[in-house]
C-alpha cells in the first residue's frame, strides 16, 4: 500500500500506526466482516443493479468490509521479535520514502508514532528482563537506522516542483501539507531536511532509553554527521552535547 503513494500510502502508514499504538485489542473483531453480508444480496444487490447505479450498490458492501478500526494493535511480546521489527521498520522506511517536506515544517506525528511505538515495545521488554547490555545493542541498532537514513543518496525529503501557486497537493503522510511553488532554490536543502527527521528521531530515542545506555548509539550517530563536511556546525554542538548528557 505504502509503495504506491497518494491516499494510499496514507492508509498505509496509519495502518502501521494502529499496530505500534496498542490502542486496539480486536476483542469487537468478527470474521465474518470477512465476507460482506450485502455481497450475497440479491435485491437490492450487485446482481439486481443497473450500471448507473452501480456505485450506489457498492458503497454499503464496502461499508461492512473491515475498517481501520478492526486493525489489531500488535502486542509489546510480538512487537518485540526481531523479524517483526524489521519488517515494520522496513514498511516505516517506505513510507518515509514518500515524504516531501515544506520549508517550515517538522517531522509528520505518523512517523515519530511508528517510530516511537516500535522502541518502546522494544525497551520495555528489554528492561523488565534486567537486559541493560540488550537495551545498549538495541539503541545502537536505533541509530543505525538514524546513520542509513542520513547516508541514503535515494531518499529526497524536499517538496517536489509543482503547478502554479494557485493549486496544492497533500502528502501523502499525516497532516504535511506541500505547497507545489514554483521556487528556483529552496531555502532548505534535502540534507538539512534529513537533519531535521533525524533529529526529531533522536528525540524519542533519548526520551525512550535510559540515559547510560546512549553513549555507544550516539557515538555511532554523530561519526556519521562529522563525516558530511555539509553538516551545521551547530547541529554537531547540539548532538555533542545531548551525547554527553546522555553518558552521564
Amino acid at each position: 500500500m505504502i509503495k504506491k503513494g497518494g491516499q494510499t500510502c496514507g492508509d498505509g502508514m496509519e495502518i502501521a500506526r494502529i499496530l505500534v499504538s496498542f490502542e486496539n485489542t480486536g476483542e469487537n473483531w468478527t470474521m465474518n466482516k470477512l465476507l460482506p453480508h450485502s455481497l450475497f444480496s440479491s435485491n437490492p444487490g450487485l446482481l439486481t443493479a443497473e450500471y448507473k447505479t452501480l456505485a450506489s450498490a457498492v458503497r454499503p458492501i464496502l461499508e461492512e468490509c473491515p475498517q481501520m478500526s478492526d486493525v489489531r494493535s500488535l502486542t509489546r511480546d510480538e512487537l518485540s521479535c526481531s523479524w517483526v521489527f524489521d519488517d515494520l521498520i522496513h514498511i516505516w522506511r517506505s513510507g518515509l520514502g514518500c515524504l516531501e517536506l515544506p520549508e517550515d515544517s517538522g517531522t509528520p506525528s505518523d512517523v515519530l508514532s511508528i517510530w516511537e511505538g516500535l522502541l518502546k515495545a522494544n525497551v520495555a521488554v528489554l528492561q523488565d528482563d534486567n537486559d541493560d547490555h540488550g537495551t545498549m545493542d538495541f539503541a545502537c541498532k536505533a541509530a543505525a537506522i538514524l546513520v542509513d537514513i542520513l547516508r541514503d543518496s535515494k531518499l529526497d525529503l524536499s517538496a517536489k516542483f509543482g503547478p502554479p501557486p494557485s493549486q496544492q497537493a497533500s502528502s501523502p503522510i499525516g497532516e504535511v501539507r506541500v505547497t507545489t511553488r514554483r521556487t528556483l532554490i529552496p531555502s532548505r536543502s534535502n540534507a538539512a531536511l534529513k537533519l531535521v527527521v533525524t533529529r526529531d528521531l533522536w528525540t524519542v530515542i533519548r526520551t525512550t532509553f535510559p540515559n547510560n545506555v546512549l553513549h555507544s548509539a550516539g557515538a555511532r550517530l554523530l561519526a556519521c554527521l562529522m563525516e558530511d563536511p555539509h553538516s551545521n556546525l551547530l547541529v554537531l554542538v547540539v548532538y555533542g552535547a545531548q551525547l554527553e548528557h546522555s553518558g552521564k
